[in-house]
């Protein structure tokens, strides 16, 4: 008979296993949406936050494309990224989008994207896109908030002016 001790490789098999087990619960858990696409754009993986935030249950994302459920006036651009990511090479880039929901809403959200390689040659696409509508309404707010200063400036100045033009009078 032969005998081998295996305990290197029966260890390093559970430490893989734990390996595995911790990527995917912060595969799941992540707040932020979580996806990968081939290279025409199918969706190959997608976390819990991506079907929370599209209405869509991953089944029926992988029928479809990535560029299905951006806004129209957007697809362009972003096939547009992903040629020249593969034609360059890039490393992560990163832009603002939005997402046509399930129920039809749109979503803005920030993507980091990088490309996926498998023995030196592209194979899809790695993402993570946040959720902005909050920072996107914070934004408005200020806007709105700035140009009611601005507002209340311009009228404080003019009250001033017609003050002094009535003083002006009054001394006359």
């Amino acid at each position: 008979g032969i005998c081998r001790d295996v305990t290197d490789r029966t260890l390093a098999e559970a430490a893989a296993q734990a390996a595995q087990a911790r990527y995917n619960q912060l595969f799941e858990e992540a707040n932020d949406i979580v996806y990968t696409h081939d290279l025409q754009g199918y969706f190959t993986s997608l976390n819990r936050t991506g079907e929370r935030l599209s209405g869509f249950r991953r089944e029926e994302l992988y029928r479809r494309r990535i560029f299905d459920i951006i806004v129209p006036e957007q697809r362009d651009t972003v096939r547009q990224m992903v040629e020249q990511k593969m034609r360059a090479g890039e490393g992560s880039t990163q832009y603002e989008l939005e997402v046509i929901t399930k129920d039809g809403r749109r979503v803005p959200v920030e993507v980091s994207t990088r490309l996926i390689r498998k023995e030196g040659k592209p194979v899809g696409v790695q993402g993570i896109a946040r959720d902005i509508r909050e920072r996107k309404k914070a934004e408005e707010e200020r806007k709105r908030l700035e140009l009611q200063v601005q507002h209340s400036q311009k009228l404080e100045g003019l009250g001033v002016l017609a003050g002094g033009i009535a003083h002006d009078f009054n001394n006359l």
